[in-house]
């Protein structure tokens, strides 16, 4: 089962922890690639988390109790009309 589409501000939080990773790797002084850095590595875990979450959540619902009959209904529909 695929996850769920990314939102648009997931999409832009990633981007921006891409941009702080970028920023990581600029000729800087230590702290403030340290800083860029950290800040990048936190953001990622957070939207890895929330996308998890919201991955977790969809697979957690009740399955329908009356799909398998309906596929059996197709299944057997399928057969005369083949014949």
């Amino acid at each position: 089962m695929p996850a769920p589409v990314m939102r648009r501000w997931e999409n832009a939080v990633a981007l921006g922890a891409t941009l702080l990773a970028a920023a990581a790797l600029l000729p800087l002084p230590a702290y403030p690639r340290l800083l860029c850095a950290g800040a990048a590595i936190v953001t990622l875990l957070i939207l890895l988390g929330l996308r998890l979450r919201a991955h977790a959540a969809r697979r957690d619902r009740p399955p329908v109790s009356d799909t398998y009959a309906r596929i059996e209904r197709i299944r057997s529909a399928r057969g005369p009309r083949r014949s």
